[in-house]
């Protein structure tokens, strides 16, 4: 099984990897008219920067409020029913 240190090595040298391509593309590109910048990248990295996670969609929730320590004794979790 991969430890979470190994992901965070991959993810640490992945950006480093991305932000040195962005840099060199910033530089490079052939059309000063419209130059490009590193906003221009930042989706792509912002990506990369959650490699390794689960989706949104699958992570988990908290832990639901303990009825001992005040919380509600359960949680609502159907749909609210349509009008």
């Amino acid at each position: 099984m991969t430890s979470r240190e190994e992901i965070d090595a991959f993810r640490s040298e992945l950006l480093r990897r991305f932000d040195e391509l962005t840099h060199w593309a910033v530089d490079n590109w052939p059309d000063r008219q419209r130059p490009l910048t590193a906003v221009d990248f930042a989706p792509m990295r912002e990506h990369f920067a959650r490699a390794g996670e689960p989706p949104e969609h699958l992570r988990q929730e908290e832990p639901p409020p303990d009825p001992a320590a005040g919380g509600p004794q359960f949680r609502d979790v159907d749909p609210a029913p349509w009008p």
